[in-house]
């Protein structure tokens, strides 16, 4: 799978989610931009909080954005889309590759971790980027997820940019309440669908149609076609093909 292929079933991930609407939200987001533009502030980041329900970002530039020479520190920007391209132009290209997959399986992680918890996790490697003169610099990443604690959806994500004098190596999930850390490359992803829709999907992945695989298995075809929409829902893909690559690359089948 490109980076192409990777950063669409990303973005289908974030922005198929049922998003709610509520006074509620217009507290978390100005809550998340005042974190946001203090964490830029404080640490020297580059940080980029992206409302992911009206695909809109915020990116406050710290002493980072001056170096790269991307924005001069104390000012911030408004963009109408969840993906950060001025800032992504400046990494390597392996690395873009890596980080967008690690955070579709940080994902998922998320969205299996209680609402009320899913503010403690972040996850974290390292990148190299450039400034405008083609220098390279080793920069911390880090994701993390907002929501309210009554929410299933995720409808805010803040990423931090900072300059660091060491390496993170493979990019790991960080509990920042207990300390205790996953390794993405570890992280198990086979629990996000039931063994019975593992089956299923495996068998779409092979080609088989609904009646065929309702014959094989003993369930009735609309028993299979409720399957498939829990599938699409789970992986957040937006067709049986696009679910089977997801979850080949996560893993699963």
């Amino acid at each position: 799978m490109n980076k192409t292929e990777i950063n669409t079933q990303l973005n289908d991930v974030l922005l198929r989610q049922s998003f709610t609407t509520d006074a509620a939200d217009v507290v978390t987001l100005d809550r998340c931009l005042l974190i946001a533009e203090n964490y830029a502030i404080v640490e020297n980041s580059l940080a980029v909080l992206s409302d992911l329900n009206k695909r809109r970002s915020y990116i406050f530039y710290g002493g980072l954005g001056e170096l790269l020479g991307i924005g001069r520190k104390g000012e911030s920007s408004v963009v109408d889309t969840i993906w950060e391209e001025e800032i992504f132009e400046r990494i390597a290209q392996a690395d873009i590759l890596r980080k967008q997959l690690d955070e579709l399986k940080f994902f998922h992680f998320i969205r299996r971790s209680a609402p009320a918890v899913r503010s403690d996790y972040y996850m974290e490697c390292t990148l190299q980027m450039c400034d405008k003169a083609g220098k390279w610099y080793s920069v911390r990443h880090r994701i993390s997820y907002f929501a309210p604690p009554q929410s299933d959806s995720i409808p805010m994500a803040l990423c931090l940019y900072n300059i660091v004098p060491y390496v993170v190596g493979e990019s790991r999930i960080v509990n920042s309440r207990d300390g205790s850390v996953v390794s993405v490359a570890e992280e198990n992803c086979a629990t996000i669908l039931s063994e019975r829709e593992k089956e299923i999907l495996s068998l779409i992945s092979c080609g088989r149609q609904s009646k065929h695989i309702a014959s094989q298995l003993s369930i009735s075809v609309n028993t299979v076609n409720r399957h498939r929409q829990n599938i699409l829902a789970k992986l957040g893909a937006g067709n049986s093909l696009e679910a089977c690559s997801i979850a080949e690359r996560l893993g699963i089948i």
